[in-house]
């Protein structure tokens, strides 16, 4: 696998099969490159974990192309709700924290709350491969619990040799997203 990099849209066939077939790889976001896989597939989410090398308890994100792509994915939030996280993204990337819906694999959820960490990526790779996928995307820092997140496709390569990588370039963001816990409204994150 060390060989596959992946450009859309010639390659969205190859992507579209491994996705099926619960393959994690990296692709850029907006601060950092990440790793994505199906969040639905409980193999491919054991298999990320495993990559990076993190505690199973603590969750991981998803990203989608609009909130209609979360629909099962998330319990579903009263239309004010979404006008208010709409507008929080504005400012800059923001991560909710809300409860999980029935499609989601119980390991991408948080162990204690059973409660999902969600994003509406801007970033155009991560909405041209959640609507390729028609669905969220699985995603976590590419880089292993403990070092600095990848920034670039050769950083990746250094932590994961052997990762598939859908080119695209990082948005630049300084920080990573923002974190919310929208039923406290607690920031986690800054």
């Amino acid at each position: 696998m060390s060989d596959l990099i992946w450009q859309m849209p010639q390659d969205n066939a190859a992507i579209r099969a491994a996705f099926a077939a619960g393959w994690a790889f990296a692709y850029p976001t907006e601060a950092v490159w990440g790793i994505g896989a199906n969040p639905a597939d409980e193999a491919a989410v054991q298999a990320v974990i495993a990559l990076k090398a993190r505690p199973a308890e603590k969750g991981l994100i998803m990203v989608a192309a609009d909130w209609s792509q979360l629909n099962g994915w998330i319990t579903p939030l009263a239309a004010n709700e979404i006008v208010a996280m709409q507008d929080l993204q504005h400012e800059r990337a923001t991560t909710f924290v809300v409860k999980a819906g029935h499609k989601t694999a119980a390991a991408v959820c948080d162990a204690a709350t059973g409660r999902v960490a969600v994003r509406i990526s801007h970033h155009q790779t991560v909405q041209a491969l959640c609507r390729l996928l028609g669905q969220p995307l699985l995603s976590t820092s590419a880089n292993p619990a403990g070092q600095t997140a990848a920034l670039d496709l050769a950083q990746v390569r250094r932590y994961f040799p052997d990762l598939p990588c859908v080119m695209g370039e990082v948005e630049g963001a300084k920080r990573p997203s923002r974190i919310i816990d929208w039923q406290t409204k607690a920031i986690l994150r800054e």
